[in-house]
């Protein structure tokens, strides 16, 4: 019997836009762009992107997904706490140097990248079986 494939797909799709979403916050904070409400709805999707991913990697173990479908929820939540530990650490600091600021936002630019390549060829692949041999 096959897993369940419908949630997975969900999830990709939700995972590509997201990462379209971290593209276009890191165009944002390269042209200074700094409306008030979009960054307040920006943490809000991705506070609830964290917990959506908890929650995907319960539904695909759940399922018995493929292995290879449990690298984009571990990655999401790994990033996450990375960035917010970054995030304390300015914070504590109070200050942030030029080269960080270039740095936090390459590593977004790079991690959305990441997140659309991926869940892009995931999407692609669809099946994560091998193909049969001839």
């Amino acid at each position: 019997m096959k897993p369940k494939r419908g949630f997975l797909k969900f999830y990709l799709v939700i995972a590509l836009l997201m990462g379209f979403l971290g593209l276009l916050d890191n165009v944002f904070a390269v042209v200074n762009f700094t409306l008030l409400l979009y960054r307040y709805s920006v943490v809000t999707i991705l506070f609830l992107f964290f917990f959506f991913n908890v929650s995907a990697l319960a539904v695909f173990r759940h399922h018995r997904v493929e292995h290879i479908a449990y690298v984009l929820p571990i990655y999401h939540l790994l990033s996450y706490l990375l960035f917010i530990g970054v995030g304390a650490v300015i914070i504590f600091i109070e200050t942030t140097p030029e080269f960080l600021t270039i740095g936090i936002i390459l590593a977004g630019f790079l991690s959305s990248l990441f997140e659309i390549l991926f869940s892009g060829y995931l999407l692609y692949r669809q099946d994560f079986s091998p193909s049969p041999t001839l």
